[in-house]
């Protein structure tokens, strides 16, 4: 999906009550530009499939995340699933 300001807590809510098999989400939490937003996805997913081109950790992503940011001045929400404690975290960057 792609979605300009849909990173926040009532997105994820909304995603989620219907779709038990997501891990993970992150969306800008602000408008973003197109020209920034293709440059950010096609920078996170080239750098995720280098590691690892089955699965992705919620600790690589917020790090790719973080490293991304001070490319770009957009904010993200990112959720990830606990399968362990059946709950999301959030963190918003």
């Amino acid at each position: 999906m792609s979605a300009c300001e849909v990173g926040n807590q009532q997105f994820v809510e909304a995603v989620t009550s219907r779709n038990k098999g997501m891990h993970s989400i992150v969306a800008p939490a602000q408008n973003i530009d197109y020209d920034h937003a293709a440059a950010i996805w096609s920078s996170f997913y080239a750098s995720m499939f280098t590691t690892n081109r089955k699965a992705m950790k919620s600790a690589d992503i917020s790090r790719r995340f973080e490293a991304l940011k001070l490319l770009f001045p957009v904010e993200f929400y990112m959720a990830f699933y606990s399968p362990k404690n059946d709950e999301w975290r959030t963190e918003h960057t």
